[in-house]
């Protein structure tokens, strides 16, 4: 008997489940500086670096949201780049989510939290959250998804030697197809 419970309610879990395949529409870096890195780089005669930065090319989304309860889950990410020394890291990205119900019947507001881990040598993982809008008809498995998502990360060494830090915040807009079963 137990081993049919066990079994039911794997079944059952495996049931609510959500596969995302997604494109990036737009995908930006924004580079955030201490006070006092930025008066450090002025006294220097440096310019500080360029703070905002807008990918080219295209870079990929592939996601799975287990739903635990019918509003709740969990689920994992992992955006791809797209390649080339311009191209922003490939990003893990485990989270929370939840999917909210309002008004319209075939959609539902989608709110993910969680924490980011960059596949790139000398970045430090950091926290990220996203949220956005999925449409799916009542009976048939496919469905539409918008999302933004922001990956909050740092250098290892970004804490300089004159007391500064450098944030970087990869900002991805990104248009998914579906699939629950």
């Amino acid at each position: 008997m137990k081993k049919i419970t066990v079994l039911f309610i794997i079944l059952s879990t495996l049931l609510t489940a959500q596969l995302r395949v997604g494109v990036d529409m737009s995908r930006k870096l924004s580079i955030g500086l201490s006070p006092t890195l930025t008066a450090a780089f002025i006294v220097a005669g440096i310019d500080p670096p360029e703070t905002k930065v807008e990918y080219e090319g295209m870079g990929f989304t592939v996601g799975y949201d287990l739903m635990l309860l019918s509003l709740v889950g969990v689920g994992g990410e992992l955006s791809l780049g797209g390649g080339g020394d311009e191209a922003p890291p490939n990003i893990i990205f485990g989270y929370g989510v939840a999917k909210i119900p309002f008004g319209i019947p075939m959609a539902r507001a989608v709110i993910r939290a969680g924490y980011s881990l960059p596949m790139e040598d000398g970045m430090e993982a950091g926290l990220a959250y996203g949220f956005g809008l999925r449409i799916k008809p009542p009976v048939f498995p496919l469905g539409a998804e918008v999302h933004y998502t922001e990956h909050k990360l740092k250098f290892e060494d970004s804490a300089l030697a004159i007391g500064g830090v450098m944030d970087y915040k990869f900002k991805y807009m990104n248009i998914a197809v579906t699939y629950s079963f």
